[in-house]
């Protein structure tokens, strides 16, 4: 894949660098669940107050999920569920989006990034929270592109 465009560049880092919100005592406030594919890499940006993004390394996407009751309802569950992962990461001195064939969970914690990263042919069990998180993705997908008007699409 070419070099992700600036705007995505600018979205994932600034996300990356996500403070927690005061009193934040949860092992995870948000996460970053990118998904690189040979032409593009897409990234669900999620946190636990629900607020709910779709960045394509393209440039474009879809942001403000918080004001569409589904995303935001969505983006809760995906920090839920990926806090069952928190004891697969790692901390993240690597904050490199994925490769191609590759998925890379970022979970933003009090203790600073942690990441999971993983072949998207890796086979895993049908109650691995990593495979209920892949879903949710799909769910807020949904949720974010049937709500236009609520959110702002970023051409792309």
């Amino acid at each position: 894949m070419s070099d992700p465009h600036p705007t995505y560049q600018g979205l994932r880092a600034r996300f990356l660098e996500l403070p927690p919100a005061a009193g934040e005592a949860e092992a995870a406030y948000a996460l970053l669940l990118e998904v690189g594919a040979a032409n593009v890499t897409t990234a669900i940006a999620a946190t636990a107050d629900g607020d709910a993004s779709l960045y394509l390394s393209t440039g474009g996407g879809l942001l403000g999920g918080r004001g569409i009751a589904e995303a935001r309802e969505s983006a809760q569950r995906m920090v839920n569920i990926a806090g069952q992962l928190a004891d697969r990461t790692e901390p993240a001195d690597d904050l490199r989006g994925p490769a191609s064939g590759e998925i890379a969970l970022f979970l933003l914690t009090a203790g600073g990034p942690r990441v999971l990263r993983s072949p998207i042919t890796a086979k895993f069990a049908p109650a691995d929270p990593l495979i209920a998180l892949l879903r949710e993705q799909g769910v807020l997908i949904a949720a974010l592109r049937s709500a236009p008007a609520k959110g702002v699409a970023v051409p792309g």
